[in-house]
């Protein structure tokens, strides 16, 4: 059986002095081969490490990603949490209620679940099972045999434009799973600024 890289098997957290203050770093242990850097805030760090990484192996870490670290925070400092995004528009939370903005969210994911579709018949793709996640680590996720594409709820934060080419992004993965060159040169036929839009989209993903 696979092991999920999406488990938590340990947390801790480590109080960290970056400079002249004090930051929290939450250390998660999962299934995973790779190291993964997360700012939570302009304080707050998530980092992700495999399974049974020791303590000094972590600070060892931390010490050599100081600089990514910093910088990471700093991105951070800039995003209002009184703010929010439909369709890359802002809104201030203070001009509405919960139950406003949430209505708002959910008017957006239908018109994503109708843009999905309109997109489906326009370049005749395959008919797939659609399904809506909050994911934060990835907009969207393909299953090539079960016909199924999953979305991420935090798609309602970006322009209608990106939400497109994450659309045609998954759609591609329906004829290549990974992201080959044959993979790419499908992508370039249904949206050529494909390159653009995924520079775009790392300015929406430091709002999850």
């Amino acid at each position: 059986m696979r092991k999920s890289s999406k488990r938590l098997l340990n947390e801790y957290i480590i109080d960290y002095d970056l400079k002249d203050r004090k930051i929290k770093i939450i250390c998660q242990e999962k299934y995973t081969h790779y190291i993964k850097l997360k700012a939570l805030d302009y304080e707050t760090i998530v980092l992700i490490v495999p399974y049974r990484t020791t303590r000094k192996e972590v600070f060892d870490f931390i010490s050599k990603l100081h600089n990514k670290i910093e910088k990471l925070l700093e991105e951070r400092k800039d995003i209002n949490n009184d703010e929010f995004y439909i369709f890359g528009e802002v809104y201030s939370k203070s001009d509405y209620s919960k139950k406003e903005i949430e209505e708002m969210y959910r008017k957006a994911l239908i018109d994503i679940e109708t843009m999905f579709y309109e997109i489906q018949k326009k370049y005749n793709f395959k008919k797939v099972e659609l399904y809506f996640r909050k994911m934060r680590s990835r907009w969207g996720v393909c299953y090539p045999k079960q016909l199924k594409i999953g979305l991420s709820t935090y798609l309602s934060f970006v322009p209608k434009e990106l939400g497109e080419y994450v659309i045609l992004h998954e759609f591609c993965h329906l004829k290549y799973a990974n992201h080959s060159k044959d993979f790419y040169q499908l992508l370039s036929i249904y949206c050529p600024n494909h390159r653009e839009c995924r520079k775009q989209m790392k300015y929406y993903s430091k709002l999850l």
